[in-house]
This record gives C-alpha cells, structure tokens and sequence, in this order.
C-alpha cells in the first residue's frame, strides 16, 4: 500500500499531496491523520508556505471516503471536510510570523 499523504519541504517551502489517485484522491481515517502530522511536521520545521495538491488529473480531492465510511464502523469514521477545515485554521496559526 502506497504512502496516503507525501510531505516534502525545501526552502520554508512545504508540499503536501494526497495521494490516493485510485479513490480520486479521498480521504479516509488513515489520511486524515497522516494530514495532522504532516501539518505538525511543516510547523515544526517552520515552513512558510504550504501547498497542498491532489495526486493525478482526475481530481483534488473527492471528499471523505464513502466507501469506507459504509464499510466500517461508524465510531471509526473519518473527520467531515469542517473538521478539515477547521484543522488547517488551528494549525494556520503556527505558520504566522514565520
């Protein structure tokens, strides 16, 4: 299984690509996380520019992943796109002033 989210920072600068092409890039649990690491990473290493881009030509980023979200146990299910959002704002905070 390939690496959901791929993190490289050069120069401040810090690229994050979801890269799940074969589920148009969507995410699930597992990604979720490894997005909150990656932010936490890029603020640590104190990048000042973040890019986040989608693996692939067919989409950015289709949302949750349905399919998972029908297979599993709710309790188990992946943050909405407002628990995204709302966790690139509170890390948004660690990149001011850098």
């Amino acid at each position: 299984m390939s690496t959901p989210i791929v993190v490289e920072i050069e120069h401040r600068v810090a690229s994050l690509t979801v890269a799940r092409e074969e589920r148009r890039n969507s995410l699930d649990h597992v990604a979720m996380r490894m997005l909150e690491e990656a932010f936490a990473e890029c603020a640590a290493k104190a990048a000042g520019v973040l890019i986040v881009t989608g693996a692939g030509v067919r989409a950015f980023c289709a949302g949750d992943d349905v399919a998972k979200r029908i297979l599993n146990d709710a309790t188990a299910l992946p943050p909405t796109a407002a628990t995204l959002v709302n966790l690139l704002a509170e890390r948004s905070n660690a990149f001011e002033g850098t």
